[in-house]
């Protein structure tokens, strides 16, 4: 009779701070971890200063962000690709999204009002056919307008790295410009069904 082998531990997630005062997401067990080489990199610099309020931004959001994206050749070629491609496909099983390094709306760039535009766009195409649980926000830069804002969306806001936990197979991964290293570690844990993000060749190639 064959003993069957017990599958090996799950690597908790982690932070560390190392030396130079970053602090890194990491996997596995405390003590053996060198913090300086592992791991997700995040700087906790919260930008408070924001000419908004809830109020203004979303009156903001609503006549201008929202109608740029949507005007766009961009969004027309994506949700053209997600209704031909991505809804009739069998094997996709979406119950929830997860946006990671979206960065400040309100005291941050602008890329990232129109991403997280591009964000409800691609929700609403996919809710034709998958019912989405739960949309969950991580970015260790949001203020608490941002966290306002997007509560009043009706998402969820997490503090890091509480989301990477979350992720799994019927995950939909939105994260645009994400650094290699934060792509790799949320990859490691589990691969999403759907992820829209940067070409990883752009890191390959340096």
């Amino acid at each position: 009779m064959t003993r069957r082998k017990k599958p090996p531990p799950q690597r908790k997630i982690q932070q560390v701070t190392d030396s130079s005062g970053w602090t890194h997401v990491v996997k596995g067990p405390p003590g053996i971890i060198n913090p300086e080489t592992t791991g997700i990199r995040l700087e906790y610099q919260k930008s408070t200063e924001t000419r908004y309020t809830l109020e203004t931004y979303l009156d903001k959001f609503r006549k201008h962000y929202a109608p740029i994206w949507r005007e766009s050749t961009c969004f027309k070629s994506l949700a053209r690709m997600i209704e031909q491609a991505i809804l009739p496909a069998e094997n996709i099983i979406i119950t929830q999204c997860i946006c990671l390094g979206l960065g400040s709306m309100t005291a941050g760039s602008e890329n990232s009002s129109h991403q997280l535009a591009a964000l409800i766009s691609i929700l609403e195409i996919l809710g034709k056919k998958h019912h989405i649980h739960n949309t969950v926000f991580q970015d260790p830069v949001f203020n608490s307008l941002d966290h306002t804002i997007l509560k009043s969306l009706g998402y969820t806001v997490v503090e890091t790295p509480d989301a990477f936990t979350k992720l799994n197979s019927t995950t939909f991964l939105f994260a645009p410009h994400l650094e290699c290293f934060h792509h790799a570690t949320a990859l490691d844990i589990a691969t999403p069904v759907l992820s829209v993000g940067s070409d990883l060749q752009v890191y390959v190639e340096g």
